[in-house]
Order: C-alpha cells, then sequence, then structure tokens
C-alpha cells in the first residue's frame, strides 16, 4: 500500500487492540484509553513507563497524520540508552501485526523519524533547549522527566510550539521523586480542577 495513500482510519486500530499485542497492564491500558490533553505517569521503576510512552507516541503518529512530534529525554545517552529501543521495539511490533511500518526512514545523525505520510517525529535532549525550537508540533512525549534539568524552560518552548492541531498532546513519563518544573505545573493545575490535565 503506498504510503501517500495510508489514512489514520487505515492504522489506527482500537486501543485494546494496540495494548493486547505490547503487553499492556490494565493500569497502562487505562491510560492509553484517557484521553487527556496533558497526561502525567508517576509511575515507579519497572512499571513501563518508557513503554507507555513509546506506544502512546505510535498511537500519535497514527492520530495525527502529516504533522510533527517530539520526544524529550534528560540526555542523548539516556534517548539512545532507553528511549530509542522501546520505541524501535513498539514500531516492531506494530509492523509484525500491521504488514507495513509508521515510520519511512531513520535518520539517526539528526535524531529524526520520518513518518508515512510526511510527518517527523524529533528526538531531543533536555540539555539542548535550543534544539527543541522550530516547527508546530502535535504532539510530545517527556521521558524521565524529574531527571530534566531546565524543566521550566523546556516545558515553555514546547508548550508554545503546540500549534499544529486544536487538540495537541502531551504526555509526561517520571518516577515519583521530584516535584519541580514542569511536573510542578501539572499538579497544580489539575489541583485548579483544568479539565485538560491529569494523572
Amino acid at each position: 500500500m503506498p504510503a501517500n495513500h495510508i489514512t489514520e482510519a487505515k492504522i489506527v486500530y482500537p486501543i485494546h487492540e494496540r495494548t493486547r499485542f505490547c503487553g499492556a497492564l490494565p493500569y497502562q491500558a487505562d491510560m492509553h484509553a484517557n484521553n487527556h490533553q496533558v497526561r502525567l505517569l508517576q509511575w515507579g521503576v519497572g512499571t513501563g513507563k518508557t513503554q507507555w510512552g513509546a506506544v502512546e507516541s505510535e498511537v500519535n503518529m497514527a492520530r495525527f497524520p502529516g504533522m510533527y512530534g517530539l520526544i524529550v529525554a534528560p540526555t542523548y545517552r539516556m534517548l539512545k540508552d532507553a528511549t530509542i529501543p522501546k520505541i524501535q521495539a513498539t514500531l516492531d511490533a506494530f509492523r509484525k501485526v500491521n504488514g507495513f511500518s509508521l515510520v519511512s526512514h531513520w535518520h539517526k545523525s539528526d535524531m529524526v523519524l520520518s513518518v508515512i505520510g510526511g510527518g517527523e517525529v524529533r528526538l531531543r535532549s533536555s540539555d539542548d533547549p535550543d534544539k527543541i525550537r522550530g516547527p508546530d508540533y502535535a504532539w510530545a512525549w517527556f521521558d524521565e522527566a524529574s531527571m530534566m534539568s531546565n524543566q521550566d524552560m523546556i516545558w515553555d518552548i514546547t508548550t508554545s510550539r503546540m500549534r499544529a492541531v486544536a487538540d495537541p498532546r502531551i504526555w509526561i513519563t517520571t518516577t515519583p521523586r521530584g516535584n519541580d518544573g514542569m511536573l510542578r505545573h501539572v499538579h497544580e493545575q489539575i489541583a485548579a480542577g483544568n479539565p485538560h490535565y491529569t494523572y
């Protein structure tokens, strides 16, 4: 099937099917099905936070065809050692189930995934915030956010770029330790009753 003929309806199948083949536990599947714009996952070590974020990235590559997505980890080393392997495994699982890949090319030197239909996913480190600037994003994932430097700056830069769609998505995966920067902001918004935020 030519990439330019693949539409969201042809890519996205029900959430429970998508999470089933990734081995999602009930609490992980519930958060995948959650439709809030901003989701905070402060789960303990070994609970599948990065796996969850990788699956959710795949969901949003399909949900927003032709758009830009953003993935941020504390350092490039953490991206290469933890985040990227989970993304690759999730994309491999998708390809085995569906018979085609969501990603047409992996530009390793630029840390960019080209998505079928024209979209891109940029993988960036929080210690290099200027590289987040540029395109308007439809979705963003912050992995291990409690370990990030410049949390407030990263949050402000990213949220100022979430203009590609009317209903952009942000999710944050991290351990329960720490409540600074973007984590504090999310907790404050939830406490204030903002209906777009949840954990």
